[in-house]
């Protein structure tokens, strides 16, 4: 977060488009690395039995700020300017640094894994259960050894699979996602609704991204995770190719909404998978890739829409092409969980608290 907020600020002080260009870049390299590590931090430090609904929730707070977020620059914009919009993006998070220092709390997985942090371990757990914490205790991980690259440890024979499907799942999630996010709008315009209508209904995938990142989040909770979100993703593909058939606006409205509640939704749910398959060493890592490949199928995705769209696509061609990737990501996420290594529960589902001295005390 000060990295990220500190390159926003420059960049409200960029004196060319070459140094605006290049201070963005360095803004996104922080926001990149800030997201998988608040993923993991916020599984740890869950309790196993509510984890998915709690990082579920956590993560829409990224779907909420990005919402207040175009709601605040439009005001910005029109009275500071785009260096105002810059510098108060900037000043924000740096505000917010001394209360992060203070109160949150470093994983207590990772520090188990080095030397010298007994005493840091003890002082964490004792703000979860201090009645429980007694001088004699010591913190060790119960995870094998592995390769020393947190890279590495990706394609580690017990993960590498997993890794291959997890990154199918997030590149086809996320250009799915994008495409729509991009695009919908001029695909509903061309239906024969107003530019305003379309608009509207766009907003309709994000508003259902929210509600059905909760409502799967609570789900996983509750029965095997892998299936909750393939299924997830195979009745999103079925609501996008939905679409090609509908053309009254409530059809297309309750379509669009359960694409955004299922696809969406299912996304979220998948960082969730992603912080629970890979050991400490390289959970934040693994999440962190997973999300760089996905953004790479984001970008195919937005540029994609354009290609289609100028060679001359009908709608209901585009929306079933689009109903390729929602099922291509289901069966990613069904075959990571056939090779989900971690010791079962939930019908099959990962034990997310894997040995977690944390969840152990929050459980």
């Amino acid at each position: 977060m000060a990295w990220f907020g500190a390159a926003c600020l420059a960049s409200a002080a960029a004196s060319g488009i070459g140094w605006l260009i290049a201070l963005r870049f360095l803004t996104g390299l922080g926001l990149g690395g800030a997201m998988p590590n608040a993923i993991t931090l916020t599984a740890e430090f869950s309790p196993s039995r509510r984890r998915g609904t709690l990082l579920t929730v956590m993560f829409c707070g990224f779907s909420l700020g990005s919402a207040l977020g175009g709601l605040v620059t439009a005001y910005l914009i029109e009275h500071a300017g785009w260096r105002g919009v810059l510098a108060l993006g900037g000043a924000l998070p740096l505000l917010l640094l001394p209360v992060l220092a203070l109160a949150l709390p470093e994983s207590v997985r990772y520090l188990a894994t080095r030397e010298g942090t007994q005493a840091r371990i003890a002082a964490i757990l004792a703000r979860i259960d201090a009645a429980r914490i007694t001088p004699d205790l010591r913190y060790v991980t119960d995870e094998p050894d592995g390769p020393a690259s947190p890279v590495g440890q990706l394609f580690a024979p017990r993960y590498r699979m997993g890794t291959l499907w997890l990154w199918i799942a997030f590149f086809c999630s996320l250009l799915l996602l994008y495409l729509m996010i991009n695009w919908l709008p001029i695909l509903v315009q061309r239906s024969g609704l107003s530019l305003k209508e379309a608009s509207m209904l766009a907003g309709l995938l994000q508003g259902g991204g929210v509600v059905g990142a909760i409502v799967l989040g609570m789900l996983l909770d509750k029965f095997n995770p892998y299936i909750v979100v393939a299924s997830a993703y195979t009745l999103g593909a079925i609501a996008v190719a939905c679409l090609a058939s509908v053309s009254a606006p409530m059809a297309m409205a309750a379509s669009i909404f359960v694409t955004g509640f299922c696809v969406s939704g299912s996304q979220v749910c998948a960082n969730v998978l992603a912080s629970a398959f890979y050991p400490t060493t390289s959970r934040a890592t693994g999440v962190a890739w997973a999300l760089g490949i996905g953004r790479v199928g984001a970008i195919g995705g937005s540029l994609g829409g354009a290609f289609l769209l100028s060679a001359g696509w009908s709608n209901a061609a585009l929306y079933l092409l689009l109903a390729i990737p929602a099922m291509v990501a289901a069966i990613g996420i069904y075959l990571t969980g056939r090779v989900q290594l971690v010791p079962a529960d939930r019908d099959g589902g990962p034990d997310f608290a894997r040995a977690d001295p944390a969840a152990q005390l929050l459980d």
